[in-house]
């Protein structure tokens, strides 16, 4: 079966229901890869050894900071500074799908960030991601809702299909999952 944008949507909140956190903040943080490919087609290399390749990083924090920060950013004086923002969570992607790790400080140079953490806020819709960045100990620290990053993403690609006219933009990051039904004695001792 294919398994468009709002299957990985689907998949992301099954994930968080079965307190599955990190393979749904896995999945929630390829969506802005996904829809920043779409929304900003035009960015990609004019010149060098990558000409004509898409500009992946610029893709993802331009949709980032235009779909999913305006969810929750600050924008008064009484703001934090140093808000989760597109660069930060692209620093996240790059760390946690390339490295399997949360190690931001090679990757993100903007803010230097001493430790990352994950935590998870069960009252559901009620989430800080504007607050996520401060400081202890002399420590830069991230400590993010992983359910309200989770949800923030998910929420904006969804609005963002539901927005876009054409579907079939989408159809190209279409995943094929082929159920082949294992037995539950393949299935047991695959994970013993």
């Amino acid at each position: 079966m294919a398994i468009i944008i709002l299957g990985k949507i689907k998949a992301i909140k099954k994930a968080i229901e079965c307190e599955c956190y990190l393979p749904a903040l896995a999945l929630a943080l390829t969506l802005p890869d996904i829809c920043g490919q779409i929304e900003y087609p035009e960015l990609i290399y004019t010149s060098g050894q990558r000409k004509g390749q898409r500009k992946g990083r610029e893709q993802y924090i331009k949709w980032y900071d235009s779909h999913v920060k305006p969810l929750y950013y600050i924008t008064d004086k009484d703001a934090p500074t140093n808000q989760f923002d597109g660069y930060t969570c692209y620093a996240l992607r790059c760390s946690l799908l390339h490295a399997g790790n949360f190690d931001l400080k090679s990757q993100n140079q903007k803010i230097p960030i001493d430790l990352f953490k994950l935590h998870v806020d069960k009252m559901k819709g009620q989430f800080n991601i504007h607050d996520s960045y401060h400081e202890e100990n002399g420590k830069r620290i991230v400590d993010l809702d992983v359910y309200g990053i989770c949800f923030l993403i998910s929420y904006a690609a969804n609005d963002f299909y539901n927005q876009n006219k054409d579907k079939a933009t989408f159809e190209q990051f279409d995943s094929v999952v082929v159920d082949e039904s294992w037995t539950d004695d393949t299935y047991d001792l695959l994970f013993e």
